[in-house]
């Protein structure tokens, strides 16, 4: 495959113009589009000498099947074994088709009563000296997961003994420290196969209608350990009771039918970027491919011919991939990333070329990760919202008069969700400003964040989202919010990640605004300017930090466009 981009030196930080050149570059041709099915499956019948490769018939079922490639990592017993495989009538050794890998395709054939089952293995079903090929199926991967019967994932570097795995099953909820530590023990083993780290395996699974994983069995090597995914997600669910660093693991949407239910089933780029951002890829590029699977972009208009980061330097290459899915998000109406980068321990993204407003995902920002655009959001308010090689050209409100920040202690002598929504203010309408030299103070000597736990814990589910909302205002054992102050007397309720913009310029871009208030759509967020460089010509700025507020800026004078370098 020729790979588009490889005149961009990968060694440096591409400029937003390098960027948008990649994006128009990167699309396979029309009549290069393959058809949104495996163009191969291997044929599989029990107690075989060797697998065959076929090619695929339409409408055929076959198992779709999730590993990691072999490699720089031990892999257990058998599945260092390489299996016989039958292609274009020539018969060879395959290590990515491992013993291990044919003997659970045995077991479930043997489950489901069958003579002979397809099953699909990227490496021996797609030519891998056919770059073309190579990119036409990348582009069409998503399908293929959710077009399998099931999902197949594999385990090679992990094992269990029988009776281990027993305890697991039959330990609904642990009555001793024992239990508990075993119960952490095993559960730990298992999150630790490199599968769950690889980029491209978390997002088979979450493409999947269903997934069953496979491991080794100690005791007996010929007989796989193998449990649904809902299964494991059982097992994790009670270890992370005692233990909440335990992982989690992503849920199928496979069974998901996005022709049917858009808007509300899309999935943002806040979320599909979250989920492979910080895992691992051989091609760190890889990563744009996977986002777009995730976000079920149209396969004609998927970025396929894609950069090779090989020997590339891997921080610079994700600058890089951060700055492609950016753009991407925004060319096609999704500004959930956007609307990150806002927490103070995620600072905007730093470039010396390119688009400051460029956001990384936050993990648990569920504001941004519930994004569903028109549906929650007046968008593309400004007609002329468009992203070019000078930046990103918005609309909104500019405060060129900031009065200052300054920290509230939000009082609540009683709380009560339904006298909250839309302003946040407490039920009994007290504010206790905290001044200069932490003056007043609450009465109240119970901690804040205390109480707002109790009521979280309440039965009623509109108290559950309200403590949810504010969750992200909680600073140590205090909750803070922040008092905006604007011209004309507009104020905002905002936190973010500007500790510091005293005197400097804030904007609130009309390209997304929100509809309503309620508890999965209780913010939008309000950029810190800075001077671009004085030398470029038009009102370009620069991104200095994300604020987000719980209030709308409303439609009045002084609006302005504005370009975000």
């Amino acid at each position: 495959m020729a790979r588009a981009g490889q005149a961009l030196d990968p060694l440096q930080k591409w400029s937003l113009h390098e960027t948008l050149g990649l994006i128009d570059n990167a699309r396979l041709k029309d009549g290069q589009l393959a058809a949104q099915h495996p163009l191969r499956c291997i044929s599989h019948t029990i107690g075989a000498e060797a697998s065959s490769v076929q090619p695929y018939c339409a409408g055929e079922q076959y198992m779709a099947v999730s590993y990691t490639w072999p490699g720089g990592w031990q892999r257990l017993y058998t599945s260092l074994l390489p299996s016989l495989v039958v292609r274009n009538g020539k018969r060879g050794l395959s290590k990515h088709v491992s013993i291990f890998m044919t003997v659970v395709f045995d077991f479930v054939l043997a489950t489901r009563q069958y003579d002979r089952l397809f099953f699909w293995v990227d490496h021996a079903c797609i030519n891998q000296d056919d770059e073309t090929e190579k990119a036409q199926q990348v582009a069409a991967m998503d399908r293929i997961y959710t077009q399998a019967r099931m999902t197949i994932v594999l385990l090679e570097d992990i094992e269990l003994t029988t009776e281990e795995f027993s305890t697991l099953n039959r330990m609904t909820m642990p009555k001793s420290s024992e239990e508990r530590k075993r119960l952490l023990t095993l559960t730990r083993r298992i999150m630790s196969a490199r599968w769950f780290e690889r980029a491209w395996c978390s997002q088979e699974m979450i493409l999947s209608h269903h997934s069953s994983f496979s491991l080794h069995r100690t005791d007996e090597p010929t007989k796989p350990i193998t449990f649904p995914v809902a299964t494991l997600v059982n097992w994790l669910n009670r270890a992370r009771i005692y233990e909440p660093n335990i992982p989690w693991v992503p849920e199928p949407r496979g069974h998901i039918d996005y022709t049917r239910l858009q808007p509300m089933a899309s999935s943002p780029y806040a979320w599909a970027y979250g989920v492979v951002h910080s895992m691992k890829c051989y091609n760190v590029y890889d990563k744009i491919a996977l986002v777009q699977h995730l976000v079920r972009m149209p396969p004609e208009s998927r970025l396929t011919l894609l950069p090779d980061s090989s020997g590339v330097d891997v921080q610079m290459a994700d600058f890089n991939v951060a700055k492609v899915i950016n753009a991407l998000a925004v060319q096609n109406g999704d500004y959930s990333l956007l609307q990150t980068g806002h927490t103070a321990d995620s600072a905007e993204l730093q470039v010396e070329h390119g688009f400051s407003w460029a956001g990384i995902p936050t993990r648990g920002d569920i504001v941004s990760n519930a994004w569903h655009g028109r549906r929650q959001y007046e968008v593309d308010r400004d007609k002329d919202v468009a992203l070019t090689s000078s930046g990103l050209r918005l609309s909104g409100l500019l405060a060129v008069s900031l009065s200052r920040l300054k920290d509230i202690l939000y009082a609540i002598e009683a709380f009560d969700a339904d006298h909250i929504w839309p302003t946040f203010m407490p039920a009994d309408g007290n504010w206790i400003t905290r001044g200069p030299n932490d003056g007043t103070q609450s009465e109240w000597h119970e901690p804040l964040r205390n109480r707002i736990w109790k009521e979280y814990n309440r039965p009623a589910m509109v108290h559950r989202s309200t403590a949810q909302a504010v969750e992200f205002c909680h600073h140590g054992s205090v909750t803070t919010f922040r008092e905006l102050t604007v011209d004309g007397g507009v104020t905002m309720i905002v936190a973010g990640n500007a500790p510091d913009v005293d005197g400097k310029q804030i904007f609130q871009p009309f390209v997304m605004r929100l509809k309503e208030f309620g508890s999965d759509r209780n913010a939008c967020n309000v950029i810190v300017l800075q001077d671009a460089d004085a030398r470029r010509s038009g009102d370009v700025r620069r991104c200095g930090g994300h604020l987000r507020s719980f209030q709308l800026l409303p439609d009045s004078a002084k609006l302005q466009t504005i370009t975000l370098q």
